[in-house]
């Protein structure tokens, strides 16, 4: 964990001093969240900062940055369905799948935001009008508890936690 760090919403309207984290696999991020639950110290995850209010402030506890979970896991252009870590950002996914005729259907204004970001706050695009927003699309998150262990959530299993998240 690195000393305290001022971080700001996207707008700029907003900071808090927290201390930061920056994990670089599935299994630091783990040890990272459980250490902080034994400390007793609330944990926030950040994608790519491009929210415009403070959803990703956490003042004086640990702000957990995602952008080294960064790996396209999986990409099947069969279906259209890819699998990604949280810290992915949609500009890199349009990348992998524009060449195979795929486009994401929901895009916001920008195309930094990360995956695991547009997850939580699901972002609304131009077209949110006509088709929904991010989350309609994602089938299925797997969530990393208080203590470390992971939990596979969808419309079909573990619903609830898949809807709050």
């Amino acid at each position: 964990m690195q000393a305290s760090t001022r971080l700001q919403g996207w707008a700029g309207a907003a900071s808090s001093s927290c201390h930061l984290i920056c994990p670089g696999s599935a299994d630091e991020l783990a040890a990272e969240i459980s250490a902080a639950t034994k400390a007793g110290v609330s944990v926030c995850p950040r994608g790519g900062g491009y929210s415009y209010g403070d959803v990703a402030l956490n003042e004086h506890n640990i702000v957990c940055d995602t952008s080294g979970l960064d790996q396209i896991l999986a990409w099947n252009p069969a279906d259209g369905v890819i699998d990604v870590e949280p810290g992915v950002p949609l500009h890199e996914i349009l990348q992998r799948v524009l060449p195979e005729g795929w486009v994401l259907p929901v895009v916001p204004g920008t195309r930094f935001p990360t995956v695991g970001g547009a997850t939580s706050n699901n972002v609304h695009g131009k077209n949110s009008f006509a088709v929904g927003n991010f989350g309609d699309y994602v089938t299925e998150v797997d969530l990393l508890l208080a203590d470390g262990s992971t939990i596979t959530c969808s419309r079909q299993a573990n619903q609830e936690l898949f809807r709050a998240a």
